[in-house]
């Protein structure tokens, strides 16, 4: 599997999650808290992916596309992959599969958490990989920054 796969896809999660978890709109219902602000708009992610195989970790940088309605968002990847995910106060999280080399990539779990000026943002996950026949799993850490002179 491309080294740079499970931690563009970790890292786009964990940007969701980030992005969401900072900042929005109002309270969709009463078991999350409001966004502490709007996190619309495009992200530059760094991420590392560790993992036992070494085929499968690494480091790789991409951009995303952040929208929001209240505690909802919606990413896209520079791949056109579209998440949708939930945001409360400064955390989110978010799981998910997507094609991925060949296969899939699966987020297991996902943790993120955005600044209180909604301009960065810092997370992790869990991950794995197959395509029926190989397979692999890990960690990613990643963070993010936002483009533009946008803010809470």
């Amino acid at each position: 599997m491309d080294n740079l796969k499970p931690l563009f896809v970790t890292s786009l999660l964990g940007m969701l999650l980030v992005l969401a978890g900072g900042c929005g709109g109002g309270v969709e219902d009463d078991t999350q808290e409001a966004p502490i602000g709007n996190i619309a708009g495009t992200w530059t992610i760094s991420e590392t992916a560790d993992s036992s195989d070494p085929t499968c970790s690494g480091n790789t940088s991409y951009d995303l596309v952040v929208a929001q309605s209240g505690n909802n968002l919606t990413v896209t990847d520079p791949n056109g992959n579209v998440f949708t995910g939930t945001i409360s106060g400064n955390s989110g999280s978010w799981t998910g599969s997507y094609p991925d080399d060949g296969g899939t990539t699966t987020i297991n779990s996902l943790t993120a958490t955005i600044a209180s000026d909604c301009r960065s943002m810092s997370g992790n996950s869990k991950w794995s990989w197959t395509d029926g026949n190989s397979s692999c799993s890990g960690t990613t850490r990643f963070n993010g920054v936002r483009q533009g002179s946008n803010s809470c």
